[in-house]
């Protein structure tokens, strides 16, 4: 566990980690509908965020739908997305794992998964956003 929480830390202050965070945070801004789903990266109804941060670089996550959260499935995606976004595995699963606590509403899923990345910005970064 301490290993992983290390991996994990340096993944997110790290030269890509601090992109998904300030990508996480311009997607969500640029979403027309200020909501996050849950349980799926992108759908015709609904995006996560790294859905959003994906639609917002251009790209999509539409094949890797639906993601099943049980061992193997759930490591697939991780590594699977990481790839594709650009980040380290243990953060991929960490913002999936975040977006997907229940928040309450999808409004609330969007603020929450927004301070959560403004949170773990360094102050370069930050500055960067303008916040």
């Amino acid at each position: 566990m301490g290993r992983a929480c290390g991996a994990l830390k340096v993944a997110i202050r790290g030269k890509r980690g601090q992109k998904l965070m300030l990508d996480i945070v311009r997607a969500l801004d640029a979403l027309p509908k200020k909501e996050l789903g849950s349980d799926v990266f992108e759908d015709s109804c609904a995006v996560c965020t790294l859905g959003a941060v994906a639609k917002y670089r251009g790209q999509t996550l539409r094949d890797h739908n639906p993601m099943v959260y049980e061992g193997e499935a759930e490591e697939a995606d991780a590594k699977a997305v990481s790839e594709r976004m650009d980040i380290a595995p243990s953060l991929a699963r960490e913002v999936m794992y975040e977006n997907d606590i229940p928040w309450g509403s999808d409004a609330e899923r969007w603020e929450s998964m927004r301070n959560w990345a403004i949170s773990r910005m360094r102050p370069e970064t930050r500055r960067e956003l303008g916040e």
